[in-house]
Formats: C-alpha cells, structure tokens, sequence
C-alpha cells in the first residue's frame, strides 16, 4: 500500500515540475514576443481592461502588465479631458506598438499607432457633412411650420454612436466613436421632455447614439484646436408626446377639468414651476401660479388647465389650491361638476 502512495506522489511531484516548467516558459515567450514586437516595429492590437486613477492604461498578458499611459493617450488621440480615469477607454480595442519594456519588472509600455488618426480624419468629414444636412433639413421644417405649410418629414441624420466622458446638471461631453472626437450634450437636446438634471438620467461610461446638429464653438485661445460637434437625442427616442392616452386627452381638454399635479421644480426669481403627472411619464407640465400663491417642491395641487396641445408639446395648468389629504395619488385626473 505504501509503494502505491509513494509512486502516486512521485507522479503527482513530476507533473507538477512539469506544469511550473510549462508555465515558465510561456512566460518566457510572453516577454520575448513583446522583444520582436519591438525590434520589427510590428504592430499589435489590445484592449485594456484596468485603469488607474492618473488615465493611465492597463491589460495583463501572463506575467507581463502592458500600459497605454495617459500621455500618448492624449498625444496620439486628441485625447481632451481625464476621462481614462473614468474606465471609458476599457475594453476598446486599439492598435498598438511597443514604446520600451521593463525586463526587470516585466511591464511593457505602448503607444497608439497613426491609424487612428486616419480613421479620425475620414470620420470628421462625414460629421462635416451631417451638419450641413442637418442645418438643411430643420430650415425647411420650420419654414413650412411658420407658413402653415404641410411639415416636411424630419429626417434623423446619420446615428452615431458617443461614450460619455464627463456630465453635470446641465451638460455632458461625449467622445465620438471612441476616436477622441469631442461633442457636448446639453438637458434639452436629450429628451423631448424637460429634464432637471441631467446627471440624474446619464452617467460617465455609457453608450449612446446621437445625432450631429451643429458645431461647438471654437475657443480664440485655441485656433487649431480640433472641432468640436453638437449633439441631439431628441429625435431619437420615442416622442411621449405622441403616446398620451386619447382617454387622458378627453377628459384634460373638457371644460371644468381639475388635475393633480406634482410640483417638481420650482424656478427661481419667477412664478411657475414644472409639474408632472404620474401616468404622463416624461411629459413636463408648466404650472403658472399667482404671485400670492405658496409653492412647494415635492407637493401636489390641484390645477385648472389653462393650454394643451400634445401636437406642440404644450401643457399649462394654474394651479388652484393645494390637494387635500383625501386626494389620493398625482395620476388622478377627474372633472368638477358645477354649480
């Protein structure tokens, strides 16, 4: 029985030297493939999938650590902002080639290639050319509009697709196509409805598609700084507008109507407030109120409509008195008798 152990543990012992051989080896092979990159100045894709906080760029290949230093990501890319800090660089392919290695601590430092930068060049171009269509088409839209003529179809232009790499409450700044390009979206241009923050609905690193609808002003500053695009959405998404039960519809055009209304945002220095209605999600209601009148965010009242026209995106209310506890919920929508 012991000889049985004994020639068990030999083999387990003899393939275990075998696999740290093996590995070893490959490791080995790892650091030296990164040599003949170097040395025949061949390029290589990677996709990194580790950021540090300084932008910089990691991926891991046996025991070797590659890195895309945040430096030559803003050289070679037109890189604008930290935004490689906020992981929108990971797990993008790019095309590489080796700067310098590290043998005592295995670590190989790359650089992006000049391809990108073709592929940029080609990819401003055809943006160039959106604008101008884009520019085109909303001037005949809103000519017919203001003539009373029949509405043109709005065509959406060419959809392209931006990370996001930087948001506050009113703006947020985009990377075109992964390519370093820069475009700004504002609150109004996201949705059709109103959006009181902007943060609170995107978040750094998500994928999006837009449309191109201008350019962004260039700074004096900075004459031969890349141009920059302005973006939409609004065009892009379902229109709330358009999906407003024709029942709801009815009974809000009818005379003697009272509705419950949330007061979601009130407007410094004036007197209205944006309101909502539960079942009306994304539709933004304009609530003008007397100068007496005591408003408060968060609370619900009853408002007399005073303009509703979906087919303009038009909603206002006056509000009347604040509801009474017996009211139940903001989506009830029901019509006073008179007398």
């Amino acid at each position: 029985m012991a000889n049985i152990v004994d020639s068990l543990n030999r083999r387990i012992e003899k393939q275990l030297k075998k696999n740290i051989d093996k590995q070893g080896a490959e490791k080995e092979d790892t650091l030296q493939k990164y040599k003949e990159y170097q040395s025949n100045r061949l390029k290589l894709q990677g996709s990194f999938d580790i950021s540090s906080v300084e932008g910089d760029l990691y991926y891991i290949d046996n025991d070797v650590t590659v890195v895309l230093e945040n430096e030559e990501i803003s050289y070679e890319r037109s890189y604008f902002g930290r935004g490689a800090s906020n992981g929108y660089n990971l797990n993008i392919p790019l095309d590489i080639e080796v700067k310098h290695i590290d043998e005592e601590k295995r670590m190989v430092y790359v650089r992006c290639t000049e391809q990108i930068d073709t592929i940029r060049e080609r990819c401003i171009k055809i943006l160039n050319k959106e604008v101008w269509q884009f520019r085109e088409a909303s001037k005949k839209y809103y000519e017919a509009k203001k003539e009373g003529k029949e509405l043109p179809e709005y065509k959406v232009g060419r959809k392209i697709r931006g990370t996001i790499v930087s948001v506050d409450n009113f703006r947020a700044v985009v990377d075109i196509l992964g390519l370093g390009i820069r475009g700004e979206i504002v609150a109004p241009n996201w949705s059709p409805g109103y959006i009181d923050k902007l943060d609170a609905v995107c978040k750094v690193g998500e994928s999006h598609i837009f449309e191109v609808t201008g350019y962004l002003p260039k700074k004096r500053s900075e004459p031969d700084a890349q141009q920059g695009y302005r973006l939409s959405r609004k065009h892009l998404v379902p229109d709330p507008w358009k999906t407003i039960p024709k029942a709801y519809a009815d009974v809000i055009k009818a005379e003697e109507t009272l509705l419950l209304v949330k007061c979601r945002k009130i407007i410094e220095g004036q007197n209205w407030f944006w309101g909502e209605i539960e079942k009306l999600e994304g539709i933004s209601i304009f609530c003008d109120y007397p100068n007496k009148f005591i408003v408060e965010e968060g609370k619900t009242y009853r408002c007399a409509v005073k303009e509703f026209e979906p087919e303009n995106h038009k909603f206002k209310v006056i509000p009347v008195a604040r509801a009474q506890s017996c009211d139940i919920g903001i989506d009830v929508i029901r019509q006073t008798t008179k007398g």
